[in-house]
Parts: C-alpha cells; structure tokens; sequence
C-alpha cells in the first residue's frame, strides 16, 4: 500500500507551478511584442523602440515592408537556429550522463547561445540599433521567461521526487492545465495589445511577481516523503512548460538505457518542427495575406488568443466526446478526458501507435479543410467554420509529444526532454529557415508556393516523419506482451509501453 498523501500539498503544488508558469508567460510575451514592433518599424525608417499601433497597421498593409521584415525574421531564425540542432546532437551522450537537471542547465545555455548569434546578426545588418538589441531581439525574452521555465521545471522536478505519480489526482492534473491555459488566454488579451513601455513593463512586472509567489509557494510549502522502493519503482514526473502555458507532462523511470533511439528522437523532432512551423505558416499567410484583402482585419491577434492555448478547444473535445461518444475526438492527454471513454485499444504499444496516427491524420485533414474554407471565406459563418477547423488541428499537433509517452523507454525519453528543450527554445530549427524560404519568397510575386496549401503539404511531411519515428521506435523496443509477461501478465506503473496521457 501506498502511503497516503496530504491532499492539500498536493493543490499547493500544483497551484505554485502554474502560478510560474502563467509569470512566465506575462513576461515572455511584451518581449515577443516589442522585437515585431521594433522590427516593423526599422522597416518603415522610424525610430520608435516600442512601435505603436498605426506603425503596425502601415507596416502590416506595406506589401514590400512585409516582404523585407519576413526576410529579416527568416534570416534571425536561421542563424539564431543553427546552434540548437548542432549543439543538441553532440550532446545527447553528455546529456544521458548529467542528469535531468545539468542537462536542462545546457539545454538553456544553447538557447541562450542561439539568441545571442540573433542579436548580433540583426546589429551587424542595421536590423535593430544598438540601443534596442537587447529588448528588441529575443535575447530578453530568452534570458527573463526562458530562466523563470527553466526554474520552473528544475523546482517541480525537486518537488516530485518527494512524491509519487500515483497519488495525483485527476483534478490536481486538470488544474495543472487549466490555469496556466486561462492566463495564457488573458496575457495575449492584454500584452499583445500594449502599446506603449509602460504597459509593457507593467505585465514584465507583474510577471516576476507572479513567479516569484510560485516560487515561494514551492520552497516554503510542506514536502512529502515517500518511500524510496515505491519511487524507485514508479519513476519521476515531471512537469515541462511549453507554449503558452499549456504543462505537458512527462514520466522518467530512470531505469535502462537504449541507445538505439537517438535517430528515432531526432526524427521526431524534426517531424513535431516541421508539423507547427507549416501550421505555423499557414495561418500568417491566411491571416495577412488572404483574409485583410476579403474581410479588412487582421488575424493576428485572433489566431494567437485562439490556437496559441488549448483551453477551448480541450473543453470542446470533451464537449463532444460526452455528447457524441466519438472514440475518434477522444484526445488522451488528461486523465478527465481519458475516463469519459475508453481507449478502443488493449493498451499495447503497436495498437497505442496506430490509434494516435489515425487520430493525428484525422486532425490533419480537419485543418487542411479548415484552410479551404478560410481562404475561400465569403461569409462569417463559413470563416469560423474554417477557424475552428484550423485551431483543432493546431492543438492536435501535440500528438507526437504525446507518443512520447507511449513509445519510449525511460532514459531515452528524459534524453529527448532535453533535446526538446535545446532545439524548441535555441531556435527554430534549420528547417524554419528552408520553409521561410520556400514560402515566402514567393509572395511578392504571386508565387505558386506563396499558397497556404503548401503548408499543409509541409504538415503531412511532418505527419510522415512521426510515423517513421513510430516505426524506428517499435523495431528497438521492447514488446507490450514481453513487458507485461515478465510482471507475471500485469503490466507496471513505471511501464514506458502502457498508454500516459
């Protein structure tokens, strides 16, 4: 038997961490902000370091100044993104030796590392003046949200090893995504909008702050302990903070090393980098070049609020999974969710694989649609339509994370949170700069590849290259039916091969 757990600490913890994470994202985002604002505006020859909404509004109407700017971005991401995958691949025997937290420590220095080359191309360009290059390139985004992330995940990693995974509850989990989610929803409400520094700083501030009573309430609030044999046998978890402010959760056993997965992981990412930056592309290309010229707004701001957190599209789903009882809308990320239905599989890892495809092709083909009927929008009912279309296969694409949990072994998969850190937060990866390239060169003359449709070609490469990864992982790995034999026919809690959300 386990030993029972103070419930309360368990709600302390959860709250402290998404309070850091939501300070996080009030910090990260005026950087985000200011470094467009600055760029549009070195565009249009002004000198305002803050930009200012009509500079937005000439710089977002100016064809050529949206060709030069998205120039300027391809070339930041490109040599700001060529530390990370390098860096990351000669790390990854380092990294299995360091440890969770060490590793995460280098993982932010190559991020650091990549923003610093950023800054320095943009000066030595005349992109931004030497005054700005520290607000105005995402160096200060990196060094203030990146630190308080980086924290947040060493502080929950302290925290969990105290405790064990089978004492969370369902709702603690749910709040662990729905805070965080609601904030991140009210941060690009409020500081996307911000106009001036003052505004700007004030949710800077308002940020640390937020953080720092997290952070109190981590360090101050009561530990648990929990008897080492159990945690031994069930891993730690973990929580990592990504996007804005949506947890994904993932589980480390610490218990065998395969190194035969280190071209599966890199395919992996790769294949998540792909799938989010054609996304990615796809809905700035509908938004400032297809619907400004049909409806005479920008889509910005909306597509950011709506597909940059999965709170409304997770109360959706459930929504539709408890009217419908549609196995196919059934996301197995939260165990709410999770118990509304039953997965339609045993619980194996090859039916697990298969399962999370046909989903993530089902989601695919719901955001290809939902690009059609955007750019083909001649009302307000088919536009929200294709909206909704889109956010949906934008959240999904969260799918190959997901597989992580399913398809990898312990060791490997703390291997490819560090590698996940190191290339999502250094950069933007190479292939950012081959699809800015491919794309957006093309759309001051009406290039064929300028269509939004060749991001969803990008989507489906993207989708190819997980299910290589699915294949690379399952001719390694271990069988669910050995796993389970070996435990006398009952699979264990710290089973990389049983389904986590």
């Amino acid at each position: 038997m386990l030993p029972e757990k103070n419930s309360s600490s368990l709600w302390l913890e959860s709250t402290s961490m998404a309070l850091v994470c939501c300070g996080t994202v009030f910090v990260q985002t005026p950087f985000l902000r200011i470094y467009e604002s600055v760029l549009c505006c070195q565009s249009l020859g002004r000198d305002c370091p803050f930009g200012g909404l009509e500079d937005e509004i000439l710089c977002r109407n100016n064809k050529s100044v949206q060709t030069q700017l998205m120039d300027i971005n391809a070339n930041l991401v490109f040599w700001g993104g060529v530390l990370g995958p390098i860096s990351a691949v000669f790390w990854v025997p380092l990294w299995q030796r360091l440890g969770l937290q060490r590793g995460l420590f280098f993982a932010r220095l190559a991020a650091v590392l990549g923003e610093v080359v950023q800054a320095a191309v943009a000066y030595t360009n005349g992109w931004i003046p030497l005054e700005n290059i520290f607000w105005a390139s995402p160096l200060a985004s990196s060094l203030l949200g990146g630190g308080g992330i980086t924290f947040a995940v060493l502080m929950n990693t302290v925290v969990a090893k105290q405790t064990t995974s089978s004492d969370r509850s369902n709702a603690i989990l749910f709040l662990n995504e729905l805070i965080p989610s609601i904030f991140g929803t009210l941060a690009n409400l409020v500081v996307w909008r911000a106009m001036d520094a003052w505004q700007a700083w004030t949710c800077v501030l308002a940020g640390l702050f937020i953080s720092l009573v997290g952070v109190l309430l981590l360090l101050l609030g009561p530990r648990r302990q929990s008897d080492n044999t159990t945690d031994q046998r069930d891993g730690i978890q973990t929580t990592v903070i990504s996007g804005l402010g949506a947890l994904h959760r993932i589980r480390f056993a610490y218990r065998e090393v395969r190194d035969q997965g280190r071209v599966a992981v890199l395919i992996l990412i790769l294949s998540t980098s792909f799938i989010y930056n054609a996304i990615g592309f796809v809905t700035n290309t509908l938004s400032k070049q297809y619907l400004p010229q049909r409806f005479g707004v920008n889509l910005g701001d909306v597509s950011l609020i709506l597909g940059g957190t999965n709170f409304f599209t997770l109360i959706l789903l459930v929504i539709i999974n408890v009217v419908t009882k549609w196995p196919i809308f059934l996301i197995p990320m939260h165990p709410i969710i999770r118990s509304l239905a039953p997965m339609p599989f045993s619980g194996t890892q090859s039916d697990a694989i298969r399962w999370n495809l046909c989903k993530a092709a089902f989601f695919l083909l719901l955001g290809f649609i939902g690009n059609i009927i955007l750019a083909s929008a001649r009302s307000v009912t088919t536009f929200r339509a294709g909206l909704l279309s889109v956010n949906l296969a934008i959240w999904y694409t969260s799918f190959t994370r997901a597989l992580l949990t399913m398809l990898v072994d312990a060791k490997l998969l703390s291997m490819v949170l560090l590698l996940d850190q190191a290339l999502e937060a250094s950069g933007r990866m190479v292939n950012i700069e081959v699809i800015n390239r491919l794309f957006w060169l093309g759309m001051e003359g009406d290039w064929p590849l300028s269509s939004p449709y060749w991001g969803v070609a990008v989507m489906c490469l993207g989708a190819l290259g997980a299910t290589l990864y699915a294949l690379c992982s399952l001719s390694g790995g271990q069988s669910a039916e050995a796993a389970m034999a070996s435990n006398d026919g009952h699979p264990t809690e710290s089973s990389p091969l049983i389904t986590r959300d």
